[in-house]
């Protein structure tokens, strides 16, 4: 889900940005939390830097710390997307590896709340009232169309994406953030659709033909975030650059859904026995142990614990 902003290339700005993300999340939250850091965090840094005349390598070079602010907000919004992952596998599946991962990481986490209400001493209520309406949305059972789905979600990416804008960008942040996170939402829907009919997980999409709308207005909120990119930032813009990437990946995914939706809703039962196998499982809990662990024994080496507020 949370790799939906990653574009199709990366160029070297991009990449300078995601390094530039990386290490703001290492310096003030740990290297066990390294692996959190997220596209659309990254794109929101992406968007600061547009909107003052910034770049990633300019920073880079200069060793500049100007970027510190947005720095920090993107690395709490990168924890605080990994905590609701988290808190919502233990919610919907009762994860015991997410349950242990919100023990380990609660200090991160903390910090990452509390910045976030150094920021707006409303933020996490907000954020907490966005969440609820979204978990209520899904409480109901019921089918739904897509737009009413979204809302609580697309709410909550614009108000983050907001909280990272400079001075008088605000209402153009928020715009963004809110088209990205309906598009986001839509295609996550879409993509799962198959494998949560078979698992009897919770989908608002009631059939194939509700899958291919969703793909749809996915793809339309895409389009009007580049439109709103290109008429703040300009054709030449790092965030333009970034969702016309997106773009592209979209449409390669979708023309693959397009094509095999017949054999996927076939076979979706079959897919998800493999998913759920104890074998990938296990492989990707070992995995995701070792870089916490991995992470963890980083911060005990270089004696550099996590910055907590001031």
């Amino acid at each position: 889900m949370f790799g939906f902003l990653n574009p199709l290339p990366q160029g070297r700005e991009y990449r300078l940005a995601l390094g530039r993300c990386r290490r703001y999340l290492t310096t003030h939250y740990g290297y066990r939390c390294a692996s959190f850091v997220s596209f659309e965090a990254v794109f929101v840094y992406l968007a600061w830097c547009d909107a003052s005349d910034n770049s990633p390598a300019e920073l880079m070079t200069r060793r500049s710390e100007v970027d510190g602010a947005i720095g920090r907000l993107s690395a709490s919004a990168s924890l605080l997307l990994a905590l609701v992952k988290m808190e919502d596998d233990v919610r919907d599946r009762g994860s015991i590896l997410a349950r242990a991962a919100l023990s380990f990481l609660r200090t991160p986490f903390d910090n990452a709340w509390q910045h976030l209400e150094s920021v707006d001493p409303r933020g996490r209520e907000r954020f907490s009232g966005f969440l609820s309406s979204h978990v209520a949305l899904e409480a109901s059972g019921k089918s739904m169309a897509i737009e009413t789905y979204v809302g609580p979600c697309a709410e909550a990416f614009g108000y983050a994406f907001a909280l990272g804008a400079p001075a008088q960008w605000g209402s153009v942040f928020g715009a963004i953030g809110r088209e990205i996170g309906s598009a986001l939402i839509a295609f996550d829907c879409a993509i799962d659709w198959a494998s949560d009919r078979a698992k009897g997980d919770f989908n608002p999409l009631a059939d194939q033909t509700a899958v291919t709308e969703a793909l749809a207005f996915s793809r339309a909120s895409l389009t009007r975030a580049l439109a709103l990119c290109h008429n703040a930032f300009g054709d030449s813009s790092e965030t333009a650059s970034t969702i016309t990437g997106v773009i592209r990946r979209f449409d390669q995914r979708a023309a693959r859904i397009a094509s095999s939706s017949h054999w996927q809703s076939l076979l979706a039962p079959v897919g998800s026995l493999l998913d759920s196998s104890p074998g990938v499982e296990l492989r990707d809990k070992i995995w995701f142990c070792c870089v916490l662990a991995g992470g963890a024994l980083l911060d005990s080496a270089c004696k550099r614990p996590a910055k907590a507020d001031t």
